[in-house]
């Protein structure tokens, strides 16, 4: 869409900010000025200055600047893979402005637990009930062996196991994920605070 040259207040020249169409563009100053290592108050100035349209430059090219739909930058966005299958959990993991990343990361774990456990709950109750079948179908096939009047009780049973076995062998495959576990906490937590523009300094740590 456009873009400005930025310098800093000692004259230092730090390359061309550019917005592009459907980008946020309180998120195109925080990657700028990450990408800078420059200060918050910098970026806080720099965010303004771009909403409010006041930068040193031609009307023409001030008119093509972004609108300026929310103040906060997200800084991280993205589904999270689970360490254990080719599945991601649910939700996805923001860290916005000023936000601790810690504690977004230990938020969106804890909205991924919630949704798992539930999850979990449905398919124990389903797996449960199949087994609970299968065992008295079972019992039915040792009862009837020799009783020969009781053959046609026999071979529904039977019938009965076959399928159960096959809907348990599939439940089994589509098993929820399991929670994530400490190792796991660390090693995103981890990650996140070294992206660039974040920071978990003097911040706690689980």
């Amino acid at each position: 869409l456009v873009a400005f040259p930025i310098a800093t207040d000692d004259g230092r020249q730090l390359g061309d900010l550019e917005f592009y169409e459907k980008d946020a563009a309180v998120d195109t100053v925080a990657a700028y000025c990450a990408k800078n290592e420059l200060p918050s108050w910098f970026r806080k100035m720099l965010a303004a200055k771009v909403c409010e349209r006041t930068l040193e430059a031609d009307k023409d090219l001030l008119n093509k600047l972004p609108v300026c739909w929310r103040t906060r930058a997200l800084y991280y966005e993205e589904s999270i893979q689970a360490p254990d299958k080719d599945r991601s959990y649910p939700g996805k993991l923001e860290v916005w402005e000023d936000e601790d990343p810690t504690k977004a990361v230990e938020y969106f774990l804890l909205q991924a637990e919630k949704e798992i456990l539930k999850n979990r709950t449905k398919w124990d109750a389903q797996h449960e009930r199949w087994e609970k079948n299968r065992t008295k179908n079972v019992e039915l096939v040792v009862e009837t062996e020799h009783v020969a009047r009781r053959r046609a009780e026999r071979d529904k049973a039977l019938k009965q196991i076959s399928e159960l076995d096959w809907l348990l062998d599939n439940h089994t495959l589509s098993e929820p994920m399991r929670v994530p576990n400490g190792w796991f906490r660390k090693a995103l937590i981890d990650h996140v605070c070294s992206l660039p523009g974040l920071s978990c300094e003097g911040r706690r740590k689980p």
